[in-house]
């Protein structure tokens, strides 16, 4: 069908977007491509300071999220031509990672069994959990809500984050926020769904309220109306701020 252009080494990346429309190739020498099949032509030709272990398309096949050996991250903006973030949010070796339906998250997985979840919008961790195998993550897809994980020697394990009693579901559109965290505490995967975008949506009111009971001098009212929300680093300072 196509023959596509000669790189200039061994390559260690591959990947296509959801349309299949976009092809992203990396080489060990650290060069990197973008490759429009409809047109057949390259698009974009960037180098990055670490060898990529793997890379996807989101935001309408606009960006790039990579990541890569020495435990960066990058969003890299396809129309702009530019990267636009770099991050470490990892402590060990990122291997391979899938984005979930929304295109929000990036759950990756790492040499060390650890499971990393990336917020996309602004290249952070969200959270991470560390599995028991010890051998080292090679493979993770996600599919109607599982995520499916496989090891350098072989094992197999699935993780549900599917809210088959919609338990939790029913807990969100309740706002109800305390009943949620709990059923975040015991599965953190949960926060995966799209229901739980609810600690991002209504903080910034949740926010507002606290800091009023803090100007009535209502500290503990304030402290538990903010408590389910800011298990994120980020609310938690914000909240901080005020309270301080």
């Amino acid at each position: 069908i196509i023959t596509l252009p000669y790189r200039p080494d061994y390559i260690s990346s591959i990947n296509f977007s959801k349309d299949s429309r976009f092809l992203f190739a990396s080489c060990f020498n650290k060069s990197n491509m973008v490759f429009d099949c409809q047109r057949t032509k390259i698009t974009n030709i960037f180098n990055t300071n670490e060898v990529v272990e793997w890379a996807d398309f989101f935001d309408n096949n606009s960006k790039l999220f990579i990541v890569l050996r020495n435990s960066n991250s990058i969003i890299y903006d396809i129309r702009a031509n530019q990267t636009i973030n770099i991050s470490t949010p990892f402590t060990s070796w990122p291997s391979v990672f899938c984005i979930n339906d929304d295109e929000k998250l990036a759950i990756v997985g790492s040499r060390d069994s650890t499971i990393y979840v990336i917020n996309l919008k602004e290249n952070t961790k969200v959270f991470d959990i560390k599995l028991d195998n010890a051998s080292g993550i090679s493979a993770l897809y996600l599919y109607l809500g599982k995520i499916f994980v496989g090891f350098t020697n072989g094992e197999l394990i699935i993780i549900n984050y599917n809210d088959k009693d919609n338990e939790f579901m029913e807990s969100c559109n309740k706002k109800d926020y305390p009943k949620a965290t709990k059923m975040l505490d015991k599965n953190i995967f949960l926060s995966l769904l799209p229901c739980a975008k609810i600690f991002d949506d209504d903080w910034e009111d949740v926010l507002k309220d606290a800091v009023k009971l803090l100007s009535y001098e209502k500290i503990d009212e304030a402290t538990n109306l903010v408590e389910p929300f800011i298990r994120e680093k980020k609310k938690k300072e914000a909240f901080n701020f005020y309270l301080n």
